[in-house]
């Protein structure tokens, strides 16, 4: 399955996956995080080789095969120690 997954813009941690090409203005969801929403990855082929950082992918295709889009959130901190 090839999906595209969307980024909130007023809550950055939260993040939408479709099926590939799916009209997100379409969706009933009812969280007004996602009513301002940014591509950050389009036709990404869940059968690949490359699995994205924190998306389950199992539970992205069961939710969009359920309800047409899957819900997620993502919080990542790069950060660096410096050794003297």
């Amino acid at each position: 399955m090839q999906i595209d997954i969307y980024q909130s813009v007023a809550q950055p941690k939260k993040h939408l996956s479709v099926a590939a090409n799916t009209d997100i203005k379409l969706l009933n969801l009812e969280d007004p995080d996602y009513a301002d929403v940014r591509l950050i990855q389009r036709g990404f082929d869940t059968l690949g080789l490359v699995k994205p950082v924190a998306l389950d992918i199992t539970a992205a295709i069961a939710g969009i095969e359920s309800e047409g889009y899957y819900l997620h959130s993502a919080d990542i901190e790069i950060g660096w120690v410096q050794q003297s």
